[in-house]
């Protein structure tokens, strides 16, 4: 951080991701993607102590969306 000289740190964080495929015919397709199923949280927490503790303080929550995505594939 540029104000404390002290570190953010990020909390463990984990996404699901999937995607399914439909092939109709040797030259057409069909793709479902979908990113963060869980819609999981982002967190921030800002160290303001230089203690062995490390006292940190919440700084920042937010989501990084779910996100569709649909692809049509024609081939020939």
């Amino acid at each position: 951080d540029c104000c404390v000289a002290y570190p953010v740190w990020a909390d463990d964080y984990g996404q699901i991701d999937g995607s399914f495929r439909w092939n109709f015919n040797d030259n057409l397709s069909l793709m479902l993607k979908v990113s963060n199923l869980t819609n999981e949280e982002t967190v921030t927490k800002q160290q303001v102590t230089n203690a062995p503790d490390r006292l940190l303080l919440p700084t920042g929550n937010w989501y990084n969306d779910r996100r569709y995505t649909m692809e049509l594939n024609l081939s020939y």
